[in-house]
């Protein structure tokens, strides 16, 4: 999802501030080596939060995950399952009161 997706994706969710708590859990595929891909998964889920941050949603309800290529959804085979364990994902959890 682009930058303009997620605002307009976050935007639509009512009360999200009040309901939700945000995980960020950044993914690659394998090449490039592991201490390459862990430096990529974290800028990759700094990306996100940057935008998040700026979206004026605190901190302390977002929270990271980098996987790096340790956890491919998608099979690092081909080309199309590379490219999209290339990813950050943006899960909300409801809160529980």
């Amino acid at each position: 999802m682009q930058v303009i997706g997620l605002s307009r994706w976050l935007d639509s969710i009512p009360n999200l501030l009040d309901k939700y708590e945000i995980q960020l859990i950044s993914h690659t595929d394998p090449i490039g080596g592991r201490r390459y891909n862990e430096w990529l998964s974290k800028m990759r889920s700094e990306a996100v939060h940057s935008i998040l941050t700026t979206k004026d949603i605190p901190e302390h309800i977002i929270h990271v995950k980098d996987w790096a290529f340790e956890n491919p959804v998608y099979s690092n085979r081909s080309y199309r399952g590379m490219s999209m364990n290339r990813r950050v994902d943006v899960i909300l959890h409801p809160l529980v009161y």
